[in-house]
């Protein structure tokens, strides 16, 4: 008899779910945006929010609840109801820094459940109008005049920009003060205003101010130069190699909603993405917008993968050999006596699931992260990071 209450309970919360995903959305979803308004985050939400309601036949509102590098609003998330109406917008600082570098008190890989790719951008250095250099060899030079007294904006203190900054300073010998802000939107109206002398951002965020001649570019962060502002040199062009970085965004819901709901959220960001009016939104934002698979909303989008002329068995032997020599690696060189190197585990190349490429990335970066506490005997990295408490 017990057995016979117990397959019934079963079975009637089974149906409970079934009937709950049949019938989303009922009333209005939100997205809660971990910084402030205006940001590019901010507006990559805006955007696809005014399609998704379309889509969905309810209303998708965007709240912004900033904070702590992205941790508060992403918390809020985590911590939210399983059932597809709190939907978490967020990149590459929220899902692979933060965790590593704060006291969280949610579990970005267990409390949340990913939905999305959206988008990716680089990261390039600017600098306001009024600052007198014209190239990277110039803004060096200036740095070493100012003698450490130039102003650096950021987003996030121990975040992508700001351990890129650190890696930019290690390798040219430069000084400079950095100064953190809540968001980049902030960050970017007191670079307009000349209060702040330069940056290393999300060039999404500043695109249209150095097309216009407000802010000054210098290099991007990435291997290729940037399709939307293919003027602009690489780092590596100039001999400062191996600092490559970009802002990837994705979308996320609290861990235990239903694979339909998060089903339903994933085609409804597929069709926006296909719209050619979020298609231009996007470019002349300087956002590349992602692809997710409807069968496969985890895939890593393909052009994260490395090109293989020999198609896909040939990419899954080399991804075999990358992992099985990565973990060679690992085991063969524990101590500290090996040469560092700066680039970022922001995207592996390897990762068929852009989850599993979040996971990876965390855990590989503070493998990392330990690795050079132990070597240079200290107990922080990159400053101290705000308690999301804070």
């Amino acid at each position: 008899m017990r057995r016979l209450f117990a397959a019934s309970l079963i079975l009637f919360a089974a149906l409970a779910t079934s009937a709950r995903a049949d019938t989303y959305p009922s009333r209005t979803t939100t997205i809660v945006v971990p910084y402030p308004a205006g940001g590019p985050t901010d507006t990559i939400a805006r955007i696809l929010a005014e399609r998704m309601q379309s889509t969905l036949g309810q209303s998708v509102i965007v709240e912004n609840i900033s904070g702590a590098g992205g941790s508060i609003g992403v918390g809020r998330v985590a911590h939210a109801a399983p059932d597809g109406y709190t939907i978490s917008i967020g990149h590459v600082q929220t899902a692979v820094f933060n965790p590593v570098i704060m006291k969280l008190d949610y579990d970005v890989l267990n409390d949340l459940q990913p939905v999305s790719l959206i988008a990716d951008t680089p990261i390039w250095i600017i600098a306001n109008k009024n600052v007198p250099a014209n190239d990277v060899p110039g803004l060096i030079n200036w740095f070493k005049a100012k003698g450490g007294t130039a102003t650096m904006g950021t987003v996030g203190v121990g975040g992508p920009t700001d351990v890129a900054a650190r890696l930019f300073e290690n390798q040219t010998g430069t000084r400079f003060q950095i100064v953190p802000y809540r968001g980049g939107a902030p960050l970017l109206q007191e670079m307009l205003g000349g209060h702040i002398d330069f940056a290393f951002g999300q060039a999404a965020t500043y695109l249209n101010y150095v097309r216009s001649g407000e802010l000054k570019a210098y290099a991007v962060l990435q291997p290729k130069r940037w399709w939307a502002a293919p003027d602009v040199p690489t780092l590596d062009e100039i001999g400062i190699r191996n600092i490559d970085v970009s802002f990837w965004h994705g979308m996320w819901v609290p861990k235990g909603t239903s694979p339909d709901v998060i089903a339903k959220l994933n085609g409804a960001i597929r069709v926006s993405l296909a719209d050619p009016a979020v298609q231009d939104k996007f470019r002349n934002l300087g956002q590349q917008s992602g692809r997710c698979s409807s069968k496969r909303p985890r895939r890593w989008r393909r052009s994260r993968r490395p090109k293989s002329p020999s198609g896909r068995r040939s990419f899954a032997r080399r991804a075999s050999r990358q992992s099985e020599d990565a973990h060679r690696a690992r085991r063969e060189n524990r101590s500290c006596h090996r040469k560092p190197v700066n680039n970022f585990p922001m995207a592996p190349p390897m990762s068929d699931s852009w989850a599993a490429g979040a996971a990876w990335s965390v855990r590989n970066f503070s493998i990392g992260l330990r690795r050079r506490r132990a070597c240079a005997g200290s107990t922080s990295v990159a400053g101290t990071a705000p308690s999301p408490k804070s």
